[in-house]
């Protein structure tokens, strides 16, 4: 049976090859996606025995050039997706989730990838008393991720066209509340796409203005806001993160940087106490110290005022040990005047799989 998707993958490459280049200026693309899920932690093994299945809705803007980026990355669309989660398990229950995302093509536009970025909502959470199983989710508000690598053609049939997919699919709480162990879904998947009108107008020289990486930069990052602990009850706790760093533009949207931070985490203090008073006997006396330094080396993609980042840290000072030394950061920015020297941002702070908080930050370059 195997050479039947063998030999529709070697036509739409074929087509897509001999055929010209029809941009469309909008698209809306329709999947469906059936899965497993990836077991990354022994806490929601209970959780994940079913096969998940799910649509996902995309619509699509194409861009033209119009700012120096869109050119640099060879014109990816941009656009918001709708998506419809069955988990196939009563106590896990089902997600929905909207997203903002961008979507870049490669080969002639036979092959895309796309990133998205939003909110889902989980249908049955944990509770105490009427659903104790779910240790995926402590909330129904979560934050919602996936990454899709599609071979595609377009305008197959008339305006109409076929894809085929591999995506994961992440939600997760932020520790906003208790338990957050979160789901990953690795799925495949296949849907049709509709091609609307025709981009034209296309922009191929660099402006001026566009790009806000400057070649070296010093910076300075505050990071808060709330999140609740590993003990299920405790409570939201604010948190204060602080960092400085230095950056280096390496391309004409992107650069790299080194850095340090400083963490106050309150609920780890509550949590020293917490550990201390339920083991009286036990490791921890009550006066450990809660604050943590680190270092950090990261990457950052510029899309004119909006910017991706990307950071690997480790602890260098970390008293208490209940997560590993290693830390990651992911999430979005935005500059906030003319020159960039303002942003707000949006990050998840994370151990690997296990999601620490949920980080607004406003930060300030030199």
């Amino acid at each position: 049976m195997l050479h039947r998707p063998l030999t529709i993958i070697f036509w739409l490459c074929a087509i897509n090859l001999l055929s010209a280049q029809n941009i469309p200026e909008y698209s809306v693309e329709a999947t469906y996606f059936r899965g497993a899920f990836l077991r990354h932690s022994t806490e929601i093994a209970h959780l994940i025995d079913q096969t998940p299945q799910g649509a996902l809705l995309k619509f699509n803007k194409q861009t033209t050039g119009q700012r120096d980026w869109q050119i640099s990355q060879n014109y990816p669309a941009m656009g918001f997706s709708v998506l419809y989660q069955n988990t196939g398990n009563a106590a896990l229950g089902n997600h929905i989730a909207v997203y903002a995302h961008y979507q870049w093509f490669f080969v002639h536009r036979m092959l895309s990838f796309t990133l998205g970025q939003g909110i889902g909502w989980a249908t049955n959470p944990y509770d105490s008393h009427t659903n104790y199983l779910n240790t995926a989710y402590g909330s129904h508000l979560l934050s919602a991720t996936y990454l899709q690598l599609s071979l595609r053609k377009e305008r197959l049939i008339g305006d109409w066209g076929m894809h085929f997919d591999l995506g994961l699919y992440h939600f997760s709480n932020g520790s906003l509340r208790t338990p957050n162990t979160s789901t990953n879904t690795i799925a495949a998947s296949a849907g049709i796409n509709y091609s609307i009108g025709q981009a034209e107008d296309f922009n191929t020289e660099f402006g001026r203005e566009d790009s806000l990486v400057r070649k070296n930069r010093v910076q300075t990052i505050v990071r808060s806001g709330l999140h609740e602990i590993d003990v299920i009850g405790m409570g939201l706790t604010p948190f204060l993160h602080l960092g400085a760093g230095y950056e280096r533009q390496y391309a004409r949207h992107a650069s790299w940087e080194v850095g340090t931070d400083l963490f106050l985490t309150f609920a780890l203090r509550k949590w020293i106490e917490h550990k201390a008073v339920s083991i009286p006997e036990g490791e921890y006396t009550g006066q450990e110290d809660f604050k943590r330094i680190g270092v950090y080396v990261g990457h950052n993609y510029s899309l004119h005022k909006n910017a991706m980042h990307l950071q690997f840290g480790y602890y260098l000072y970390n008293p208490v040990d209940r997560n590993q030394l290693f830390y990651q950061r992911i999430g979005l920015s935005r500059a906030i005047d003319p020159k960039g020297d303002w942003r707000l941002g949006v990050g998840l702070k994370t151990h690997a799989a296990k999601a620490e908080a949920v980080e607004f930050s406003i930060q300030k370059k030199w």
